[in-house]
């Protein structure tokens, strides 16, 4: 995985936002913040999922564990239309530049 790292530009980071720690062990993370000097984003899946409070609760938590990264939420559905409570069925999901 080194080798990917070292020609990569930026590391993006993808954790479930249910339970964003599990997906961020403590010696992968020492290692990439430690050893690596590039823009690391630590993306939370599947945020459409948690309530607004547990969502800004995870950002301010893992913002003050890992300092030198971006944490964005994001999800496939807008939140404001998975809020609505209509079945995600009926609900369309964006494109990438309506989530970016």
């Amino acid at each position: 995985m080194w080798r990917v790292f070292e020609i990569s530009d930026a590391i993006v980071i993808v954790a479930d936002i249910r339970n964003p720690i599990m997906h961020l062990p403590p010696s992968f993370c020492k290692y990439i913040f430690g050893t690596w000097k590039k823009p690391i984003t630590i993306a939370l899946s599947k945020s459409d999922l948690v309530s607004g409070r547990l969502r800004a609760a995870w950002i301010r938590h893992i913002g003050a564990r890992f300092p030198g990264a971006q944490v964005v939420p994001f999800s496939i559905y807008s939140i404001a239309a998975a809020a609505s409570g209509k079945p995600k069925r009926y609900l369309h999901a964006f494109g990438v530049t309506e989530i970016i």
